[in-house]
């Protein structure tokens, strides 16, 4: 199979790390008072400022003037799309919708900072030796993957629970040890599709069926239940394949 990010080299390690860097600092980092507070200032500053270090803290295998710059505009870039989400995005859009759009946008600027960087450094890549890029690359999406897994996924299951209105109706079941259930289980699939044991997944699903056995007997919860539950699954997997297409 052809290892896209791998056969790039140092380029293909660089983004890499810009990855892991934006899922790490959005998706790991970003606490739940950003996300609640982020129409206002300070506590949009505070996401900026967390992601941006988080950022450079990531590239600095890589480490340059251009390569600090880099990180520096991710950051502040990032902290103009969040804004515009909040004060000007499309309300008429589901959530989900304008969750996407925002990362997507998130996704140009790391392929344009990449493109910038590799443009200015000009085929330096300072403290890299060559032999360790492509196990920089794989630790660096395997990194961004997992990251991604722990409240990447969860946010999208939330919205398209909230989009079939099954989350306000069934938020007294979502404990915290349930949120945590769902992260767990989605590492845990995640990590089985990259090493391709795709039959241990049926465990996963059953042992977290057994701990829900009775609550199953109401039917509204049940279709909550089935409902984030697969497609929680269907995100760590496709994550997972999409992880294994680039190294």
């Amino acid at each position: 199979m052809y290892a896209w990010l791998v056969d790039l080299g140092g380029p293909g390690a660089l983004f890499a790390c810009l990855l892991a860097g934006h899922m790490l600092g959005d998706f790991v980092f970003q606490t739940r008072a950003m996300v609640a507070n982020k129409a206002q200032f300070r506590w949009l500053l505070s996401h900026v400022f967390v992601l941006t270090l988080v950022q450079i803290l990531c590239l600095l295998p890589f480490w340059s003037l251009h390569v600090l710059i880099g990180g520096i505009v991710v950051g502040l870039s990032h902290g103009v799309i969040d804004w515009l989400k909040v004060h000007v995005g499309c309300r008429w859009l589901l959530p989900i919708s304008n969750f996407l759009m925002d990362q997507i946008l998130h996704m140009v600027i790391l392929l344009v900072v990449w493109y910038g960087i590799l443009v200015l450094n000009g085929g330096s890549w300072f403290a890299v030796p060559e032999p360790l890029w492509p196990a920089l690359t794989r630790t660096s999406v395997l990194v961004a993957g997992l990251a991604f897994n722990i409240h990447g996924a969860g946010a999208l299951v939330s919205m398209l629970l909230i989009k079939y209105r099954l989350g306000a109706e069934q938020s007294d079941h979502v404990s915290g040890q349930g949120k945590l259930i769902g992260i767990l289980e989605r590492i845990i699939i995640f990590i089985l599709v990259v090493v391709e044991q795709w039959t241990a997944i049926g465990f996963v699903i059953v042992a977290k069926s057994i701990a829900r056995f009775k609550a199953l007997e109401d039917k509204s919860f049940s279709e909550y239940y089935l409902i984030g539950s697969l497609f929680s699954v269907l995100l760590a997997m496709l994550s997972a394949i999409i992880v294994r297409v680039l190294i």
